[in-house]
C-alpha cells in the first residue's frame, strides 16, 4: 500500500492576492501542485524563481523542490485545426524541457478543457499525445492527462483508449468523475478507475464540480472514501486537495483520518504480523503521510 504525499495547488497569485504568509491553511502543506497558465508557461524559469522566493519568504523555503506542474492552457493538442494543434504540441514540448531543467518530474495537461467536441479530433489527439509522451520520457518527465467532466476525456472508454494508445499517465480527478455525464448514467469513479488504475499517478481530491460554483468539498467520506481506498491499491503517490481555505484544511483532515485508519487496519491483519510496522505499538504520526 502506497502512503501518498498530500499536496495543495499553488500559484504565484496566491501570494500576491491572498497574503499566504499570514495563512495558517497554507502552512499546513509542504508539497505543491504548481498551477501554470499560458503566460507562466512561456516564462517558466522566472515564474518558478519567483514562486520559490515567495515560499522562502513565508518560512517554507525548505520545501521548494517543486516536482509537479499543472497546466491550464488555451492551447489544445486535440484541436481539429492541425496548425493550432501543432502550436500546442510545440509549446508543450518547450514547457516539458523547462520543467526538466527545473528538476520537475510531472506535468498534468487537459484535452478539451476549453473546447467542445466539435472543435476536437480524437484521432489527432491520440497521435499528438503519443508524440508528447515520448518526448517527455526523453526528458524524464511524466506526462499526465486529466479526466474531465465532458468531452472524450470524460467518456470512460475513449479516455482509456487515449491513455493506452499514447502511453500517458493519468491525473485522476475525483470531482470530475463524480460529476460527469458518465456518472449520471451509472459509470462512476470506481468504474472509471477499474479501466485506468494502472496508469494513475496523481489524484485531485474534492467531491463534486458544479457549473457556476466550482469545486465542492466533502462533508464526510461517504462519496470520496471508497474512491480513495481504491486508489491506495494503485501506484498513485500524489493526492492534491483542489480546494481553498477552510475547505482545503477540513478535507485534509478527512484524508488523513482515512489514511491513518487504512494503515492501522493493514497492521492489524494476521497476514501483516511479519511485516515491518511503520510506527511500533502506537497510532501513526501524520508526518508519515508526507504532507
Amino acid at each position: 500500500m502506497i502512503i501518498p504525499t498530500i499536496a495543495r495547488p499553488i500559484r504565484l497569485s496566491h501570494f500576491k492576492e491572498a497574503g499566504f504568509e499570514q495563512s495558517s491553511e497554507f502552512r499546513r502543506f509542504v508539497a505543491y501542485d504548481v498551477i501554470l497558465d499560458d503566460e507562466s508557461m512561456a516564462n517558466l524559469d522566472s515564474y518558478v524563481s519567483e514562486l520559490k522566493s515567495a515560499l522562502a519568504d513565508t518560512g517554507n523555503g525548505g520545501h521548494t523542490d517543486l516536482e509537479r506542474f499543472h497546466l491550464y492552457s488555451m492551447l489544445d493538442i486535440g484541436h481539429f485545426d492541425n496548425a493550432k494543434a501543432q502550436d500546442a504540441v510545440a509549446a508543450y514540448k518547450d514547457l516539458i524541457t523547462g520543467i526538466s531543467r527545473q528538476g520537475g518530474a510531472y506535468l498534468t495537461i487537459h484535452i478539451g478543457l476549453n473546447y467542445s467536441d466539435d472543435d476536437l479530433s480524437f484521432e489527432d489527439a491520440k497521435e499528438n499525445l503519443a508524440e508528447l509522451v515520448g518526448f517527455a520520457q526523453s526528458k524524464n518527465v511524466n506526462l499526465c492527462v486529466e479526466n474531465l467532466r465532458r468531452g472524450f476525456t470524460g467518456n470512460p472508454q475513449m479516455f482509456a483508449e487515449l491513455i493506452e494508445y499514447s502511453g500517458a499517465n493519468v491525473t485522476f480527478d475525483i470531482g470530475h468523475a463524480t460529476s460527469s455525464l458518465a456518472a449520471a448514467n451509472g459509470f462512476g469513479p470506481i468504474e472509471l478507475l477499474e479501466l485506468i488504475a494502472h496508469r494513475v499517478v496523481n489524484t485531485h481530491v474534492y467531491e463534486y464540480e458544479l457549473d457556476g460554483v466550482g469545486h465542492v468539498a466533502p462533508q464526510d467520506l461517504s462519496v470520496i472514501g471508497p474512491v480513495l481506498e481504491r486508489l491506495q491499491g494503485t501506484g498513485c503517490a500524489w493526492w492534491v486537495i483542489e480546494l481553498q481555505e477552510d475547505d482545503l484544511c477540513n478535507t485534509r483532515e478527512l484524508v488523513f483520518e482515512l489514511l491513518e485508519d487504512s494503515v492501522i487496519r493493514r497492521m492489524d491483519r494476521p497476514a501483516a504480523a511479519h511485516e515491518p510496522r511503520l510506527v511500533p505499538e502506537q497510532r501513526l504520526s501524520r508526518l508519515a503521510f508526507g504532507h
